[in-house]
């Protein structure tokens, strides 16, 4: 996950993209990591696991967000599977609570789905820098 963090960091930087990216230890101290947050407005947090697969998968509990993001992943030509349902809350990472919460792993064969998920995370930023209505605060 570190390069994929990396990898997105800098195309955040080149775009000015308001982004925010946190390699989060789940042993580390998760209230100092909300508090410092805190004074930030997030839109939406993503989490990022297991990306050795061939095609991406997205689960969140706000279904909103579900088409928006199969559409970000077909724009930007990202090999993903389609969403299908909605999560509930408890199935979802609690990484912000009340935060809207996509996580992003990969299923299928053994491959990367590194480039897939900075090609998904490029788009998502281009359509912050457009105002997207699906990520209004």
């Amino acid at each position: 996950r570190a390069d994929s963090m990396a990898a997105l960091a800098n195309l955040a930087v080149a775009r000015h993209a308001p982004l925010i990216f946190v390699d989060f230890d789940p042993r580390a101290d998760s209230q100092a990591v909300r508090e410092a947050l805190r004074v930030y407005p997030i839109l939406v947090v993503l989490v990022l696991d297991r990306l050795d697969r061939s095609t991406l998968s997205f689960t969140t509990a706000n279904g909103d967000l579900i088409p928006a993001f199969d559409l970000y992943a077909d724009e930007a030509g990202a090999r993903h599977e389609i969403t299908r349902h909605t999560a509930t809350a408890d199935a979802m990472p609690a990484a912000l609570p009340g935060a809207k919460t996509v996580l992003i792993t990969s299923v299928g064969d053994a491959g990367d789905a590194r480039p897939d998920l900075v090609a998904v995370v490029g788009y998502l930023a281009g359509r912050l820098a457009r105002g997207a209505p699906e990520l209004a605060r």
